[in-house]
């Protein structure tokens, strides 16, 4: 059986309060569902996983249920977008 970490990035809360700033609406995935963020925003939809740009490169790695769901979603046509930081995640709203 697959354990899932049960925690979230340091940055989730900062970056949640922004997205709900700029008109976002935001369901938060459980664990284990291979994303964090399902994310609406002017007839978008996004789905978002949330890693801490000040942690190292290896800490920021996707899990393997990260990794599967982003290759299913991207087979399929859809972006899996990744947001380490505030810019990233204006960037995506642009």
């Amino acid at each position: 059986m697959l354990r899932y970490a049960n925690r979230k990035d340091n940055n989730d809360a900062e970056l949640l309060r922004i997205a709900r700033q700029c008109g976002a609406f935001v369901i938060q995935m459980q664990p284990g569902q291979g994303f964090d963020w399902l994310a609406i925003r002017r007839g978008q939809i996004f789905i978002i996983e949330i890693k801490d740009g000040k942690k190292t490169r290896s800490q920021q790695k996707l899990t393997a249920c990260e990794r599967e769901t982003k290759d299913q979603v991207e087979y399929r046509g859809v972006r899996y977008h990744i947001v380490k930081t505030t810019e990233d995640l204006m960037e995506l709203w642009k």
